[in-house]
């Protein structure tokens, strides 16, 4: 059983972290974790290496290391340091974990559910899809499934028909797969940090990618509006968190229907966002 085996040999390497760095045990440092404990048991012949499953795949992926900012390449230093604390491997590579992760971004999608919470993601490897062109600036054509990979309270794909400017054989002309994957894995990594500052400037990043990409009225887009907005509020930017929470609310409304409890939750939100701004803009005397 190579899935039991290698979750004992897991669980053995996180039971020794200390308390202190539990909290920042997210799981993308775990999926890291459990990808270099993978090839050292296949390395070991403890479980079976096999075409679809093994390190190589992994180390065909592309980073673009040398053209990410300073300040991604110092959380994902940060993010190796703690793997490599947790394997305690002596000869393990710090500077090859931290091009793992920037691997992971730029070569997976996002799972979410309806509200945009991540539930995982997907990685592509070198074969999966022929088009694919991750150079800087590319803009070669990017098979619309793989972008269709949050699911709808519905739990279905979102039809092809309803992606603004696809083909009928499901692709979009002219869509660059770097600008959303950078943004996306960074944005849930953030999230999982706790991280608001950055995570909200990741959300704003990829609305103009949602926007061309999904119709005017879409849910995706509604969603991205509605993150978006939170993390405003939560960060006391009221006044954008109205706007947002307002495009949002416009969008819901109709793709989930106005009289669903996710959408007066939402409509409930908006009038305390409101209000909220409304206030700090004429503060009542104190007198």
């Amino acid at each position: 059983m190579p899935d039991w085996t290698l979750h004992r040999v897991e669980c053995q390497a996180l039971s020794k972290l200390e308390k202190e760095k539990l909290k920042y045990l997210t799981p993308t440092i775990r999926l890291m974790v459990k990808l270099y404990l993978k090839r050292k048991l296949q390395n070991e012949k403890v479980i079976s290496a096999t075409v679809t499953d093994n390190y190589d795949l992994v180390e065909a992926l592309v980073s673009h290391m040398s053209e990410i900012d300073e300040k991604q390449l110092v959380l994902y230093a940060q993010m190796a340091n703690l793997v490599s604390v947790i394997l305690q491997w002596p000869g393990l590579k710090v500077k090859e974990v931290a091009e793992n992760f920037s691997k992971l971004a730029c070569n997976a999608h996002s799972i979410c559910d309806s509200e945009l919470r991540p539930l995982g993601f997907n990685k592509l490897y070198r074969d999966c899809w022929k088009h694919h062109d991750s150079t800087k600036g590319s803009k070669r054509t990017v098979p619309i499934q793989l972008l269709m990979s949050s699911l709808l309270e519905t739990g279905k794909a979102v039809p092809f028909c309803e992606v603004k400017g696809c083909t009928a054989t499901g692709w979009v002309e002219g869509l660059n797969l770097r600008t959303i994957t950078e943004t996306c894995l960074p944005f849930q990594i953030l999230m999982e940090l706790n991280k608001w500052k950055d995570a909200l400037d990741y959300c704003r990043m990829t609305i103009p990618v949602y926007e061309k990409v999904y119709p005017g009225c879409h849910p995706m887009l509604g969603l991205q509006y509605y993150t978006c907005g939170k993390l405003e509020w939560l960060l006391g930017e009221t006044q954008n968190c109205v706007r947002s929470l307002s495009k949002a609310l416009d969008i819901l409304r109709v793709t989930h229907g106005a009289n669903t409890a996710f959408t007066k939750e939402l409509a409930v939100k908006l009038e305390e966002a409101r209000a909220e701004a409304s206030f700090k803009l004429n503060p009542l005397d104190e007198d």
